[in-house]
């Protein structure tokens, strides 16, 4: 009995984190909230539903002694929140944000006193600026940031707009989505990604093993950079979460056109050498540009440019038999 006493609140601390690490899902999140009278007294037994704007779905709680209620595993996505009790006017909370990983506080949720069926509407959209709710570090890119980005197509690029994130330059040595970036100094394979919370790493050189590339398919784009939550793992850098768009009870389409021209692009570093026959503006080969050197099986050659190519795009190199 005496060990079983030493071990209970090991018991009781595991039961806690396994339910915090169920709550809060890697592709869900959580909302919580306190039900409380005009004076800031609880009120319990509230009766607290959810509503998925998009889809239509409902979940219900009422609020425990404390006035306190919580939905978890949410599925990402805009909700409208109604909380009523006899004796008061019942609460419509719209436009309440939920994103992958967090936890969305609602705070006191302050009942009118009056009849069930007066309504008091609040916006629940103002931004949390601070996150006080969960440990972890966690910056979430919504949909409409990502397709505003000028990120061509290159997706992780987008983790090197928060704090402590840095371009590797030279130094990536891994797969990557967009560019190599290395969080709070770890090495750029050190990144843990993730489509839908599932891996999608490349065990062989790091990175992602699939380029997920199409835009107007992401939901929200989670970066989590510092104290990970109970559910992720693996890696000692940052965990990158693309999470997919879900159905709606609308029918809907959208499209986008992605284009790359090279009109305006820049010569590439081998074609902007002298050695590969570059000369610039004013130049000649008489001076000594428009050569370029061509080294193959231990032989090599040294060839001029035929035309005077001051203006021109080198040629490409010839290839020696």
């Amino acid at each position: 009995m005496k060990q079983l006493g030493k071990l209970l609140p090991f018991l009781v601390l595991i039961a806690s984190a396994a339910h915090l690490a169920l709550g809060q899902g890697i592709v869900t999140g959580t909302i919580k909230g306190m039900a409380t009278d005009p004076s800031g007294a609880l009120v319990q037994g509230a009766r607290v539903t959810i509503t998925n704007n998009a889809q239509g779905a409902e979940r219900t709680t009422t609020s425990g002694a404390d006035g306190s209620f919580s939905f978890f595993a949410v599925p990402i996505g805009t909700y409208t929140i109604n909380v009523s009790a006899p004796g008061f006017s019942a609460v419509n909370v719209s436009n309440v944000q939920v994103n992958s990983g967090a936890t969305t506080d609602l705070k006191s949720v302050q009942l009118s006193l009056g009849a069930n069926s007066q309504q008091v509407e609040v916006n629940g959209s103002s931004d949390v600026l601070l996150q006080t709710s969960d440990s972890q570090v966690t910056t979430t890119f919504s949909s409409q940031t990502i397709q505003s980005i000028p990120l061509n197509n290159g997706f992780d690029t987008a983790a090197e707009l928060i704090p402590g994130v840095v371009s590797t330059h030279g130094d990536g040595f891994s797969n990557t989505n967009g560019d190599n970036y290395s969080v709070n100094g770890q090495s750029g394979r050190y990144n843990n990604s993730e489509i839908d919370g599932q891996a999608n790493n490349d065990n062989s050189i790091g990175g992602p093993q699939f380029f997920f590339a199409n835009q107007d398919a992401i939901q929200e784009l989670q970066v989590v950079t510092n104290n990970f939550s109970a559910q992720y793992g693996r890696n000692a850098g940052a965990v990158i979460n693309y999470v997919t768009k879900n159905g709606t009870n609308a029918l809907h389409g959208s499209g986008f056109e992605f284009y790359q021209g090279q009109q305006l692009s820049s010569f590439a570093n081998q074609q902007k050498s002298s050695v590969f026959g570059f000369c610039a503006p004013g130049q000649s080969s008489s001076t000594g540009c428009g050569m370029w050197r061509i080294v193959t099986a231990g032989r090599s050659a040294v060839r001029s440019c035929p035309t005077d190519c001051s203006s021109s795009r080198p040629p490409s190199p010839a290839i020696l038999p």
